[in-house]
């Protein structure tokens, strides 16, 4: 799916890997670009990606619970699960500037957010929050806090719900 933009990846990674960030990026899903994907990968940042496949999703929350950020670098999305589970697991997102993510991200929106196609942008999100302890820590746990708050499955249903009342009694 074009939307998800992952062919700025391997620019990513590139544009790390010459600013001396040892990394190793893992990738999960699967797509008609895979093959493009690897190679560009070989190309401009070898050894720097593991790219999974679709995986169960218990597998896939083992790999961001051993993560410190996930990249979205998508041009549209819906209210992402991928975020928000990441979020929930202590990844720090590093994202496309889409509204969406702006919303779920609240007040550290501006830190975390790129330009959808600038892989240099993303490269410099991820190693200021890499180099600065105190902020990524502090930025881990008010997004946690975040997502524990407004987006857990029983806050969403809950929301449904209430919606539903005030629609019943017309005052939505």
């Amino acid at each position: 799916n074009r939307d998800k933009n992952v062919s700025i990846l391997p620019r990513v990674a590139a544009a790390l890997k010459a600013s001396g960030v040892r990394f190793t990026l893992e990738i999960v899903g699967d797509g008609s670009e895979r093959k493009v994907l690897e190679k560009d990968f070989r190309k401009l940042a070898p050894g720097c990606a593991t790219i999974n496949g679709t995986l169960p999703r218990e597998r896939t929350q083992d790999i961001m619970s051993r993560s410190h950020f996930v990249l979205l670098p998508s041009i549209s999305e819906g209210l992402s699960n991928v975020m928000l589970e990441g979020m929930a697991l202590g990844c720090v997102p590093v994202c496309s500037s889409i509204e969406n993510f702006k919303w779920v991200l609240g007040d550290v929106a501006e830190r975390l957010q790129c330009n959808t196609h600038d892989s240099e942008e993303y490269a410099r999100r991820i190693i200021r929050m890499s180099s600065d302890p105190d902020l990524y820590r502090s930025t881990q746990q008010y997004l946690r806090e975040r997502q524990h708050n407004l987006f857990t499955p029983e806050r969403t249903v809950g929301g449904y719900l209430d919606l539903i009342g005030e629609l019943k009694n017309g005052a939505a």
